[in-house]
């Protein structure tokens, strides 16, 4: 019977490339783990993560384009609508539009308001909420 022993990088969840990052293919570097022998990519060449499978880190740019309905008044949040990376400015005006048409944001007696959590340079920011 034989056993495994388990890497440094199972510990601490800390990949390291077995080669000096070379090459970039489709925006990111790869390699294989210096420990686990397991591929690994990389968008910055320095942290790195196990190629294939879930990668929350890689979730992380297309869930930090989205709007927000918040209700300050009672602290929460009533609704989050997406928006897509690659969405025109004309398309997401059409989507803050709809939000307050929707949830009466700007009307008298309300106490929503819009937020635009789209997090890259240029973002416009609601005309109403904000």
């Amino acid at each position: 019977m034989s056993t495994f022993a388990l890497t440094q990088c199972w510990f601490t969840r800390r990949h390291s490339p077995d080669h000096k990052a070379r090459d970039r293919i489709d925006g990111a570097f790869y390699a294989h783990c210096n420990h686990c022998r397991r591929p690994i990519f990389s968008v910055d060449g320095t942290t790195w993560h196990i190629n294939g499978g879930f990668n929350i880190d890689a979730l992380g740019d297309a869930a930090s384009f989205f709007l927000s309905v918040d209700d300050p008044a009672e602290g929460m949040t009533i609704a989050r609508i997406p928006i897509h990376p690659e969405a025109s400015e004309e398309d997401v005006d059409a989507l803050i539009e709809q939000a307050c048409k929707d949830y009466a944001i700007g009307e008298e007696g309300t106490t929503l308001i819009l937020r635009d959590h789209r997090h890259h340079k240029g973002a416009k920011r609601p005309k109403k909420g904000l």
